[in-house]
């Protein structure tokens, strides 16, 4: 017997995190929705999804296109686009939730949002200010919190298969939590198949299974992908990690097809090109949480095994599905 949630609806697919969400939950949890939709504002690169969802493109400027997107959702799970302008794109979703009468909503939010200074983290602050948008409009609302790191680790591999050492700005001795995304997606997933009712209003902060450092992530890289020499662990400076990042743009795609064009599968994050990313937003966000990790920020916490019943993913088992990105070249 068919066990549905109505319609679920994904937004910013036209980016890495809300397409690698798509692909993963359209993919594997099909029969659990009767429709998916995807919102994108570039639809061209979402092509591949549309064997699996209807792709609805949206213009972040014009709170209509969201509300016409929204109509007849059950479920939104709801990533914000990570452009200029994010939080009045953001706001603007949300009040198109409540005029479309969307039954409940997932924001994916980050670990850090909570303690976040406007002066020192402006980009993660943003977080809490969309998070208290959401609250104040939607009732039945799910905040999910999760770090970045890991859903940005891939960002890392072209240093990588370059040099032979693994970047981080953070010092040898700060630990991570990192998570796995799909391990993200399933408890969201989880949430839903539970009811809103028993989850209303809570805010869920996911960690993985394993405190680490930038020298264990090094170590654990260097067995994943059985590298002959051993990965270094490298601190970089902040602006260092945004050069590389920003060096990045347009190219990673085509740096991953070239090196292994039978690799691909839907966990590669680098097989398919997403032009003009990793976006500056993206940059700053993900530099600013390894500046709040360097103060103690991270913590292993137990929501995620509580809401689908056992530990993540390790990181050990990331690089192991994406060893072909991270392999060096030499």
């Amino acid at each position: 017997m068919s066990t549905n949630h109505g319609t679920l609806v994904i937004t910013a697919a036209d980016y890495c995190l809300g397409y690698h969400v798509a692909d993963h939950v359209t993919e594997r949890y099909r029969k659990h929705f009767d429709k998916f939709v995807v919102t994108c504002v570039h639809p061209d690169r979402c092509e591949h999804l549309k064997k699996k969802a209807d792709v609805v493109k949206i213009n972040p400027n014009e709170e209509q296109t969201y509300k016409d997107a929204f109509e007849g959702a059950s479920w939104i799970l709801f990533f914000t686009e990570p452009e200029s302008g994010r939080v009045q794109a953001a706001n603007r979703a949300i009040d198109a939730m409540k005029k479309a009468n969307v039954n409940n909503v997932m924001m994916i939010s980050m670990d850090a949002a909570d303690c976040a200074d406007p002066k020192e983290l402006p980009y993660i602050a943003e977080f809490k200010e969309m998070e208290e948008k959401l609250c104040a409009t939607m009732k039945n609302h799910v905040i999910v919190k999760c770090s970045l790191i890991q859903h940005m680790l891939h960002l890392h591999a072209p240093y990588v298969t370059k040099n032979y050492t693994f970047p981080m700005t953070l010092p040898e001795d700060v630990k991570f939590v990192p998570v796995h995304l799909d391990d993200v997606m399933d408890a969201c997933v989880a949430i839903v198949k539970d009811g809103i009712e028993k989850h209303r209003s809570q805010s869920y902060t996911l960690t993985g299974p394993e405190e680490v450092t930038g020298p264990k992530a090094a170590s654990v890289l260097t067995k994943a992908v059985q590298s002959p020499k051993e990965i270094q662990y490298e601190q970089i400076s902040r602006s260092d990690m945004e050069k590389y990042l920003k060096s990045l743009r347009d190219s990673i795609g085509k740096q991953s097809s070239e090196k292994d064009k039978d690799s691909e599968g839907d966990h590669d994050h680098l097989g398919r090109k997403f032009k003009g990313q990793p976006t500056d937003h993206q940059i700053h966000t993900y530099v600013e949480e390894m500046e709040w990790l360097k103060a103690g920020g991270s913590k292993k916490m137990d929501d995620l095994k509580k809401l689908i019943g056992r530990e993540g993913h390790s990181l050990e088992n990331f690089f192991s599905d994406h060893k072909n990105e991270f392999r060096p070249s030499r």
